[in-house]
């Protein structure tokens, strides 16, 4: 197994009543062992005031997952071994120990996809059931969960990534070091506003404008920096504003060839951000969607894009689902592009692993038209055709 840093363990749990998820210690590496506590109130709460057994579904991320979805060292769906049994500690409280380290652990699952020493672990994902599989404990959204494996500095106030906050909110943020760590400095932007030799640095933040990045960053004894970020956003006011006349539902392209519209129906959601490459897959208040006078769809218009360059985006509905443009042409898949070889799809856009997940849909100006073998192709009528929808 690859050299690793040793931490001395910080005999704590990290409680959060928003945390789905805690563990102790705070900070472990491949070749510690580590206690995990999940609330089944919290997330999606698919197993709060479940009475029966529950399992853990888990696996882990490698340094070169293609996604967040790409897991490896777990087991068939329905494993009901007793290594993924759960300890009941409580109401709707429950505990889960991986040892006699975390490498072991998942070195020794049984899966299709091992892991071996060559192999660098990222992130340790969970899903939580009961044996049947008919109810999940997941994050909000049905989202998978994930605990990120680290190294010197750790900010566990607040546990989301990115916080939503209010416009002027007070909220505090905690960060912990390691014993490498004799300095810990806490930054807003580019501002420093607290330095402390302790192993815990603590500051309320106001939320004061709509974005905003928040770093620790810890010196150690080697004279090397270890830092942890997250931003926070407000949400703008949003615009109320009828969509160009001449736009439909979907993609919109205008005649520079550098310019697209985005119109999405999402009728009854309180807010839409269009989130992409061309906002480093960050929630930008720049990319807050306008919605019309009738409430029904959101729209934006994305400007100043490079001619011809394909574009990777989403939409962040409500701040819980991302989802594709319904009407795209073209789609990211982190399930299946891996298996697209590149003699049948040359340059296939990469997809944007650990920057976002599920399917993703992609814009591109100035497209070439396709080459079409049969020009002179007589097309049935719309009455003869038969068309079959198949959901999965």
């Amino acid at each position: 197994m690859k050299t690793k840093i040793l931490f001395l363990f910080i005999f704590f749990v990290v409680t959060l009543k928003s945390q789905i998820l805690t563990w102790e210690p705070v900070y472990f590496t491949e070749d510690s062992a580590v206690t995990i506590t999940f609330d089944a109130t919290k997330g999606n709460a698919g197993l709060a005031g479940f009475s029966g057994t529950v399992y853990a579904h888990t696996g882990v991320l490698l340094a070169n997952s293609s996604s967040n979805s790409d897991w490896y060292a777990a087991p068939q769906w329905l494993n009901n071994d007793d290594r993924y049994k759960l300890t009941k500690i409580g109401d709707d409280l429950y505990q889960f120990v991986i040892s006699p380290s975390v490498f072991d652990y998942y070195s020794n699952a049984p899966s299709e996809k091992p892991i071996d020493a060559s192999d660098e672990i990222t992130h340790l994902a969970f899903v939580f059931r009961n044996a049947d599989g008919t109810r999940e404990g997941k994050g909000d959204g049905n989202s998978d969960l994930f605990i990120e494996l680290r190294t010197g500095v750790n900010i566990v106030v607040p546990s989301e990534r990115p916080y939503k906050a209010e416009l002027n909110e007070v909220f505090p943020v905690t960060a912990v070091g390691s014993s490498i760590t004799d300095t810990l400095k806490l930054y807003v932007g580019e501002e420093l506003i607290h330095t402390t030799t302790a192993d815990t640095i603590t500051a309320n933040i106001t939320a004061d404008t709509y974005k905003e990045w928040i770093k620790v960053v810890g010196t150690t004894d080697f004279e090397i920096n270890v830092v942890d970020s997250f931003y926070y956003y407000v949400n703008p006011e949003v615009v109320v504003e009828d969509p160009p006349a001449d736009v439909i539902d979907g993609i919109n392209y205008h005649d520079d060839d550098r310019t697209t519209t985005l119109v999405l129906y999402a009728a009854n959601k309180d807010y839409v951000y269009v989130i992409g490459d061309f906002t480093k897959w960050e929630i930008d208040p720049n990319y807050h969607m306008k919605r019309s006078t009738d409430g029904a769809r959101y729209w934006l218009t994305v400007e100043d894009l490079n001619v011809g360059q394909e574009y990777a985006f989403q939409y962040f509905v409500d701040g819980e689902i991302k989802i594709a443009d319904p009407y795209t042409e073209k789609v990211l898949d982190p399930w299946n592009d891996s298996f697209i070889p590149e003699s049948v799809y040359p340059d296939l856009k990469p997809y944007p692993s650990s920057k976002t997940d599920g399917i993703v849909s992609v814009l591109q100006t100035a497209k070439q038209n396709f080459d079409w073998e049969v020009e002179n192709f007589d097309r049935p009528s719309k009455e003869k055709l038969v068309i079959y929808e198949l959901l999965d």
